[in-house]
């Protein structure tokens, strides 16, 4: 069968056009569901009769989700550290050992995780995806995942692979090739003939090292000729600021968004976060402008919500009942997101500031029904937990509504990798 940006490489197992493995359970289902207080757990959990703790110490509790008497259910218990799911398995006794709990023994519901991993490794050494659990509740909605596993489209394997590439040799204290030139910048101008925009994957048997000369557009362009031999130049779409249809083989930030929401060269714009799964296109544009960014999907890590703190002074009070959550993306920048491989740490643990390609984390904050209602492009440093009001100011000094600068996200369709 003919390969697919969801096709995984690692010869494991079979996947369809959306990286699902045939072998497991299925695709993941999400189910947004709406608060119901209830005053105990008696009636969610299925083979449990003893009450878990009261509503007064929990707060709001989730409905669980139609799945029937052997179903999954999930319950979310305030500022504690564990997600639960059960599918009518025995209850298990976790002891206290400190935090906000229910009693001295809390009843939790038995972890079970997915299989749902991808199978980058940070350059820095950190695992960049955690195992998340069968369900997860984050704020105002239920996020029900199977036991499936998702693999990386082609495209951000081989961008992950050059981002690795280029740290690994920064780390070593390898910077330029042997012509002098920064293995990683961020420049370069498409088929210009003094500064071409470029990616060079690094082949160490003959001598090739990696490279990147790339602004954020042209570098997720340059990963989908090297990848698909696509062109864009073949695409027409209507471009809002020209006023007129166009085509282009290196389309901006501002087209790119165009094109996702005219459904042109992408087979469909992913209208809410929880659609979105690890090689969509996040494009940005300031309204109006023909500026912006574009970035391809690592990876939504759906555990670290955090609820948007409306109650809080300099909060704004339109935002409450939103979620905030951690986005990882890869792109080509001039500067720094969070957790990003752009800042290289050397064996005597000194820090260098570099920039062009790389993988770093933004955030992302939507609705209950997970519609975006903007971004930051860093996340803020304090702590939202014991520092929730400088948290507050950090998020605020860097949040992007949608109506100042709009994010969206569209997939591609399936493409044949080029051997």
């Amino acid at each position: 069968m003919p390969s697919s940006p969801w096709t995984s490489r690692s010869g494991t197992s079979e996947t369809d056009s959306r990286g699902t493995s045939k072998s497991l359970a299925g695709p993941i289902l999400f189910l947004p569901v709406p608060y119901r207080p209830i005053a105990s757990f008696e009636e969610q959990i299925p083979g449990c009769s003893r009450r878990l703790c009261d509503q007064s110490r929990i707060g709001a509790a989730i409905a669980a989700p139609p799945f029937g008497a052997r179903g999954p259910i999930a319950l979310f218990l305030n500022r504690c550290k564990y997600f639960t799911s059960s599918r009518a398995t025995p209850v298990q006794e976790w002891k206290k050992s400190s935090g906000p709990w229910c009693g001295k023994t809390t009843k939790l519901i038995n972890l079970k995780l997915t299989a749902m991993k991808t199978n980058f490794t940070h350059p820095t050494g950190r695992r960049h995806s955690t195992p998340l659990q069968n369900l997860l509740l984050m704020g105002t909605a239920l996020i029900a995942v199977t036991q499936t596993s998702v693999a990386q489209p082609a495209h951000l394997q081989n961008g992950l692979t050059l981002v690795t590439q280029i740290y690994s040799q920064q780390s070593q204290g390898t910077f330029t090739d042997s012509q002098g030139v920064p293995l990683n910048r961020y420049g370069g101008s498409w088929e210009d003939e003094v500064d071409p925009s470029f990616i060079r994957f690094g082949n160490p048997n003959q001598g090739v090292m990696p490279g990147n000369n790339t602004t954020c557009a042209p570098f997720v362009t340059h990963l989908l000729l090297a990848t698909y031999n696509w062109n864009w130049g073949n695409v027409v779409f209507f471009d809002p600021i020209l006023n007129q249809n166009h085509s282009c083989e290196s389309p901006s930030s501002y087209r790119y968004v165009a094109m996702i929401k005219q459904n042109v060269g992408f087979e469909v714009q992913l209208p809410t976060l929880n659609l979105v799964q690890p090689g969509d296109i996040m494009a940005l544009q300031d309204v109006g402008a023909n500026t912006g960014h574009t970035t391809i999907v690592v990876e939504v890590d759906w555990l670290s919500a955090k609820a948007y703190p409306s109650q809080l002074v300099g909060a704004d009070v339109n935002l409450a009942g939103s979620t905030y959550y951690e986005v990882e993306v890869l792109d080509s920048s001039s500067g720094q997101h969070s957790s990003d491989t752009r800042t290289v740490t050397l064996a005597n643990n000194t820090k260098v500031i570099t920039n062009g390609a790389g993988v770093g984390r933004m955030g992302v904050l939507v609705d209950g029904n997970f519609q975006v209602l903007g971004h930051t492009w860093s996340l803020p440093t304090s702590n939202y937990y014991t520092k929730p009001n400088t948290w507050l100011s950090g998020f605020n000094s860097r949040f992007r509504p949608q109506s100042n600068r709009e994010m969206v996200f569209g997939r591609l369709p399936a493409l044949n990798v080029v051997p």
